[in-house]
């Protein structure tokens, strides 16, 4: 301790006593005065670090940047111009900085705050700085901000306040919930639809969209009763703590209550969901649950890590819209989409950590970085496995040595827990064999071969076998179809296929849940015909219904057909509609505008 204060007091009082001696040099005692403004001296310097880093990044790699300057002697010929910064990244290092702070506040260690109070201040005023300017010189000269843009978002905000209020959980006042969260739907349909025809927005206008969407899921956050997958999360984050093979020895198990009970409330390990089940999700997600785990061991400390990581999501989908030339507007799809707010950061499930992963590939696609976006996209299917999906596209026609990107980051991931042998997909194995739950094509295909097969074994087969080819067919006809039609090389087209692949696996996955559709809520601004996929998504909050038939059952989860046909049914007539009828693509520019390319 003594060792890193003398560090901290050298590192901070050496330059206070440079700018000291310099302003008592220049100005004698009144130049001391002006050391009141050296700690917003080092939140600035803190904040350009990222400038400084790219700076020194291209020096020790020989590249040679243009050094900025301004104009001499009036003379502008020959100088360069500033290319201005988007700010994003510092924006990211704040929100991170920020979650050091929520941790340092509940931890053992709070002096660590004031600190990380220089970070929080100093990249975010460089960063929101930055987007101003650089928003300010991109936007149309006309762009303006509809008056009712700002009413829908006070109601917007008003009912999530309202739904964050309820003392019950949505099993017990499953009507309640459901109402409130389909009006929630109602006004984000409502504001997309005019939005759309409106146009860009100025930038006071896209401050308050991002500003609502922050506000709505500190609302859930603080609000919303945690999902039971949380404390799945912490139990398997402490037991890969400890050295104990999760995907060996199920949470029930005498050994990992032995010792699970030395380390955790024991309300946490009586609530794990499937207790007699062992780890189900992937090795990436259980490193990640280890990592929070050991800061903060309870249902805030993954929310908390969720929330951050959609804000982290969320910047990398600005940047591919900045990137593609997409109108800013389109980020409304997102930021007002109900299933962020209600169930990432309410319930605090582990999707956004692999969507942020799924975001990171497709931007290095972008770049033209065929590996590093295979690799990031490798991380996300090892997050969740469904995500194994978005790799397709680009394994197909990639060379063989690709092909070992995924394979050998598998095999790594999964080298600490070798041990399981078998049992490491035993799980995995149950959950996609025995639950068949909220399904949107399983329950009419099974209704239909029912007609026809009456023994369980040949009807689950034959259910089985129709959703598998409608999958793979469908797959390999749109990747066929994107890659003969369009030049399949940004992430703005990358992005619209994994939309449409993943829109075709979760119509036949045989259990659905509301937070599966994390990866097209994050992918809608870059699908051109996108209302039937909007509409799918908003209508989520209508799985609350189920709790009518759960309660009546004392909590044993059943599902309500008709509460499933409402919640698909509509949306897949609108996706047929999308398709056949060739619906008019996104707007979302008006027609002072440029236009958009056919590949946006």
């Amino acid at each position: 301790l003594m060792f890193g204060l003398l560090a901290f007091l050298i590192g901070v009082g050496a330059p206070f006593l440079v700018y000291a001696a310099s302003q008592y040099v220049l100005h004698g005692k009144t130049g001391i005065k002006r050391m009141y403004y050296f700690p917003v001296l080092a939140s600035i310097g803190t904040g350009i670090a990222i400038s400084n880093t790219q700076a020194v990044s291209q020096a020790l790699q020989g590249i040679q940047s243009a050094f900025i300057r301004t104009p001499k002697k009036g003379d502008s010929s020959g100088s360069y111009s500033a290319k201005r910064k988007i700010g994003f990244v510092e924006i990211a290092c704040a929100l991170w900085a920020g979650l050091g702070i929520a941790w340092g506040l509940q931890s053992d260690r709070p002096w660590i705050v004031p600190l990380l109070f220089i970070y929080v201040s100093g990249f975010a005023w460089v960063g929101i700085l930055s987007f101003h300017s650089w928003f300010k010189n991109r936007q149309p000269s006309h762009a303006t901000t509809p008056k009712w843009l700002y009413a829908s978002g006070i109601l917007f905000c008003g009912l999530f306040a309202l739904l964050s209020i309820q003392n019950e959980t949505w099993v017990y006042a499953a009507a309640l919930y459901s109402s409130i969260g389909l009006t929630i739907s109602a006004v984000y349909l409502v504001s997309v639809y005019f939005l759309q025809k409106h146009g860009e927005v100025s930038r006071y206008g896209l401050a308050f969209i991002i500003l609502c969407g922050l506000v709505v899921r500190l609302f859930m956050l603080n609000g919303m009763e945690a999902s039971d997958d949380v404390n799945r999360y912490i139990v398997e984050g402490r037991q890969a703590a400890y050295a104990q093979n999760p995907y060996l020895i199920a949470p029930h198990d005498p050994e990992a209550r032995a010792l699970l009970d030395q380390h955790l409330d024991t309300r946490i390990t009586d609530a794990v969901n499937h207790p007699d089940w062992t780890a189900i999700y992937p090795p990436l997600t259980i490193g990640i649950e280890t990592i929070v785990t050991h800061f903060r061991s309870t249902d805030m400390g993954i929310k908390i890590s969720i929330f951050v990581t959609e804000c982290l999501a969320l910047i990398l989908v600005s940047q591919l819209l900045i990137k593609r030339g997409l109108p800013l507007a389109l980020l409304a799809l997102v930021w007002w989409n109900p299933i962020g707010p209600i169930w990432l950061s309410g319930e605090g499930h582990n999707d956004a950590w692999m969507m942020l992963f799924m975001l990171a590939g497709l931007w290095f696609w972008d770049q033209q970085s065929d590996k590093r976006g295979l690799a990031a996209m490798s991380c996300a299917a090892l997050c969740k496995p469904f995500a194994a999906w978005a790799l397709l596209p680009k394994l197909i026609k990639a060379p063989w040595q690709h092909w070992l990107i995924p394979i050998g980051l598998a095999i790594l991931a999964y080298i600490p827990f070798l041990n399981a042998g078998t049992a490491l997909f035993n799980s995995l194995g149950r959950f996609g064999s025995e639950l068949h739950f909220h399904g949107a094509l399983e329950p009419l295909i099974r209704l239909f071969w029912g007609t026809i097969l009456m023994e369980e074994q040949p009807l689950r087969f034959a259910t089985v076998a129709t959703l598998m080819l409608i999958l793979f067919g469908g797959s390999a006809l749109l990747i066929w179809r994107d890659h003969k039609n369009i030049a399949y090389h940004g992430a703005g087209d990358a992005a619209a296929l994994c939309a449409k692949l993943f829109a075709l696996l979760f119509l036949c996955l045989p259990t659905l849940y509301p937070w599966y559709f994390t990866p097209l809520v994050f992918l809608l601004p870059f699908v051109r015909q996108s209302w039937g996929l909007i509409f799918w998504t908003a209508m989520t909050p209508i799985f609350w219904l189920h709790g009518l038939k759960i309660a009546a059952n004392n909590g044993v989860w059943t599902e309500t057909y008709w509460v499933t046909t409402l919640a698909h049914l509509p949306a897949i007539i609108w996706l047929l509609s999308d398709i056949f009828m060739r619906s008019k693509p996104w707007r979302f520019i008006d027609s002072k505008q440029p236009a958009l390319s056919n590949n946006a």
